[in-house]
């Protein structure tokens, strides 16, 4: 392994100890280029060059405002020139970050984007360049929430949360379907809408995503979000990432649902150690999980709509065996894809809808009973 690549490999494990999400990193020898951010230009030393002003037209779309920026590029809210009122999320590459890895992986996300087709996915609308050679993207503008900020704000249940988690796999799923890989699954990438009054799940960004047809590449660095990677996207010795990858990503999600916090976050923030020892070791029961919250339980279980004991009940043994097969350190022992998580999912929700029915037919043969006990005492006495 070259010093470049062991620099490499090194930065997400410096990010996690911070409790900082690892950008999208452009080739390994672009960490060699990479000005400080506190050198100070000198004679010898010539300030880098500015990023050019963002145009107010891109395509056939005026810029409204910048949403947001990362190592790429940024992204903007844009509305049509053509069809007055239509708004777009448009993603431009920086002037900058023209590696033959970055528009190799820009190229990638646009393909992904245009090949799915899923009321949960965010639609892919149009490409160009600008006239200074940046590429763009255009795609459906989602107005909402991450979805745990979604679930806290309105108080959704475990069963809600569950439901709509199973959702997202279907979504997933489509995207494996079509030999795409998402690569960065996390709250802020799955925004929940309302949609005829009911909650309706949007994947965005695919900046990170590979095709399964495409050969590894061993020189592609370290790229995601630490807390929900998986063990095996850090290791620069074998392919990134595969369905099982995003499985795990969507377990991470799933513990943060149901206990507010993936244990990897809780381990980086703590100083433990690097996150990949982390997302080796095996998961905490989601009951530990939830006691070691302390004093936060009372907090967490109130946006879960109920209390702490009840929440701690509602995370029983098939519910915790879900989660933890779904982050499994070791890849074969995970779900097969997210189909097969969703799967578990829902049977766990007709399982207790099932138990709760008998239950009630329980109860309701022994009202009926005692009412014709009572009603036998009274016939016989008069």
């Amino acid at each position: 392994m070259t010093e470049q690549l062991r620099k490499a490999a090194l930065l997400p494990f410096l990010l996690a100890l911070a409790g900082q999400p690892l950008p999208a990193l452009a080739a390994p020898d672009a960490l060699e280029r990479e000005p400080r951010r506190d050198a100070q230009p000198t004679d010898a030393s010539p300030a880098p060059l500015a990023e050019p002003a963002q145009p107010s037209v891109i395509g056939p779309y005026r810029v409204l405002h910048e949403l947001g920026s990362g190592g790429m590029g940024s992204v903007h809210l844009a509305e049509s020139t053509d069809n007055a009122g239509q708004h777009v999320a448009l993603k431009l590459m920086r002037s900058d970050s023209f590696s033959p890895a970055l528009l190799a992986q820009f190229d990638v996300e646009q393909r992904a984007l245009a090949s799915a087709s899923h009321d949960s996915i965010a639609r892919f609308i149009g490409s160009g360049a600008t006239t200074d050679g940046r590429p763009w993207i255009a795609m459906e503008w989602v107005e909402g929430q991450p979805i745990t900020a979604y679930c806290d704000a309105r108080r959704l249940d475990v069963d809600a949360r569950l439901a709509l988690l199973g959702e997202v796999c279907d979504a997933v799923q489509h995207l494996h379907e079509r030999g795409i890989i998402h690569g960065d699954l996390k709250p802020s990438n799955i925004l929940v809408t309302e949609r005829d009054g009911r909650a309706r799940p949007k994947l965005i960004d695919l900046g990170l995503a590979r095709l399964r047809a495409d050969a590894p590449d061993l020189d592609t660095p370290v790229m995601g979000t630490p807390a929900y990677m998986a063990p095996e996207q850090f290791d620069l010795a074998e392919p990134l990432r595969d369905e099982r990858s995003d499985v795990f990503a969507l377990g991470r999600v799933l513990r943060e649902l149901l206990v507010g916090e993936p244990h990897a976050t809780s381990t980086a923030r703590a100083g433990l150690g690097p996150i990949l020892l982390a997302s080796r070791a095996p998961e905490l029961p989601l009951r530990a999980h939830f006691d070691r919250l302390g004093a936060a339980t009372d907090s967490v279980a109130r946006r879960r709509g109920t209390r702490a004991r009840a929440l701690r009940r509602r995370l029983d043994r098939t519910l915790d065996g879900i989660a933890q097969r779904a982050t499994e350190a070791r890849r074969e022992r995970r779900f097969s894809g997210p189909r097969e998580l969703a799967m578990a999912l829902r049977e766990h929700l007709r399982d207790r809808a099932r138990r709760a029915d008998l239950a009630r037919d329980v109860l309701l043969v022994g009202a009926v009973s005692t009412l014709a006990f009572a009603c036998g005492v009274l016939f016989a006495s008069s």
